[in-house]
């Protein structure tokens, strides 16, 4: 079976620091917001996207003017707006995934507290895999549930996988250099769905 690979956009794609916002972004941003569009879109027009999330970055110029930019990158992109989260299902093969994603919403500052806010989404949706961005750091958490396969009316051992996707945001200089956060590694989760048997990997790009 060929693989297919696809992107999905986590949210914070744009730095649309303003005047009211937290810190001097909106003094320090190396390019105009209008640039940072054009540069995404630039970097992102020859990939598969099944779409992309806004982030609270991108919410503050919704919530002070009413345009979503994420929805105009959408646009741009070809590629479905994902708003504030999405449950996805995939078929690869013989197998079904359920996944969800979202930029998602936490202050926690350690690893731990950070996993602890994404494995509290299982309260509100059920899900194979999670995924949510915001919080900068890149790991993951693997549990193992009973589930009820109503297909072979038994109960399976399943993995539940829990993904915080990483940022690519410098740290010296940066707000969290200035609070004081530690340094976090750069980079992506990659996500691999198995057809033949119910498997998936996960693998931390730098």
């Amino acid at each position: 079976m060929k693989n297919e690979w696809y992107m999905i956009g986590m949210g914070d794609h744009l730095e649309c620091a303003t005047k009211d916002s937290i810190g001097a972004g909106v003094w320090e941003v190396e390019e105009i917001l209008d640039r940072q569009r054009e540069e995404f879109y630039e970097n992102h027009k020859d990939l598969k996207i099944l779409g992309l999330h806004i982030g609270n970055h991108e919410w503050r110029v919704y919530q002070h003017s009413g345009l979503n930019i994420t929805k105009w990158l959408c646009e741009q992109l070809h590629c479905k707006y994902l708003g504030l989260g999405m449950l996805h299902v995939f078929y690869v093969g013989r197998q079904e995934y359920t996944i969800y994603t979202t930029h998602g919403h936490t202050y926690a500052r350690f690893p731990h507290t950070k996993l602890k806010a994404i494995t509290d989404l299982e309260r509100m949706i059920l899900a194979d895999i999670y995924v949510m961005g915001h919080s900068h750091q890149l790991a993951y958490l693997i549990r193992e549930k009973y589930i009820f396969n109503s297909f072979k009316k038994e109960l399976e051992l399943r993995e539940i996988f829990y993904i915080l996707s990483g940022s690519y945001l410098a740290h010296w200089e940066s707000y969290a250099h200035k609070r004081g956060y530690e340094p976090l590694k750069l980079g992506s989760a990659v996500v691999t769905l198995y057809g033949e048997e119910r498997k998936v990997e996960v693998k931390l790009i730098p």
